[in-house]
């Protein structure tokens, strides 16, 4: 499964280049606890699921899940949420398909669902959920 550490380190960098969260706390991989103190925008990267591997020659191709959710000031508004969510993406979808990395290669990102909380009544962070499915080439 070092491949699936290599790829999400990997994106976990391409996150950190995304300037709004170039912060040094913006960006964590373990729940955040959210109060008025916590620096925004934060950005939480989390590992949903594993999909069952495929044979691929002599190499495996395997799926992982996962989402990113965005947390931000809700006075950022809409403008903010979709600049936030323009930038995450622009980073971490690429142009081309696949990325070579060492010991493995990252086929495709395939971009599912956003979700878009809706800002409560009194809430000071607004919230934007993407979810993510990696392909990528592993040895078993």
């Amino acid at each position: 499964m070092k491949e699936a550490t290599i790829i999400c380190d990997a994106l976990l960098e391409k996150l950190a280049s995304v300037t709004s969260l170039s912060g040094e706390e913006q960006i964590c991989d373990s729940d955040p606890q959210i109060d008025q103190h916590t620096p925004l925008p934060l950005a939480h990267f989390r590992e949903l699921s594993e999909g069952k591997p495929e044979r691929r020659g002599r190499e495996w191709k395997r799926t992982r899940n996962i989402q990113v959710d965005l947390y931000q000031p809700a006075s950022a508004g809409r403008a903010g949420r979709d600049q936030l969510l323009s930038e995450v993406l622009a980073a971490l979808v690429p142009s081309t398909a696949g990325i070579p990395l060492p010991g493995t290669s990252l086929l495709t990102i395939a971009v599912g669902n956003i979700n878009l909380e809706p800002e409560e009544v009194g809430s000071d962070t607004l919230l934007t959920s993407i979810q993510f499915s990696l392909t990528y080439t592993a040895s078993l």
